[in-house]
């Protein structure tokens, strides 16, 4: 949806391209990525239902770690499924995914220690 451009890059257009970030409720400017303000509810609402909303990025062999309570890539290390969000912490992950997944992550993620 086209706005009135209330943040930094005002200084090259008037108008700039905002949508809705559906876990904060704010409008956000697609050129800087700063919050518009003055959104009003009814347009937030009009842009939920045209879902004209931030697309969060879809990552491959993204599954959940139950230890660590979020998504995360996975890769092989030591005959085991990781997370690489969940790398650097103490603990193990437990991610709950079928062999064949467990096949295919060894396959194209190439990163068996």
């Amino acid at each position: 949806m086209i706005f009135a451009a209330t943040c930094e890059c005002r200084i090259n257009s008037s108008t700039t391209e905002g949508k809705l970030d559906l876990e904060t409720n704010q409008v956000i400017c697609q050129e800087c990525g700063s919050e518009l303000k003055g959104i009003s509810k009814f347009t937030k609402t009009s842009m939920k239902l045209t879902k004209d909303v931030v697309k969060k990025e879809r990552r491959a062999f993204s599954f959940k770690c139950e230890s660590h309570e979020r998504i995360t890539e996975v890769f092989f290390e030591n005959s085991k499924v990781m997370g690489k969000d969940c790398h650097q912490e103490d603990g193990e992950c437990k991610i709950n995914i079928t062999k064949a997944m467990k096949t295919a992550v060894k396959e194209y993620t190439n990163n068996e220690k």
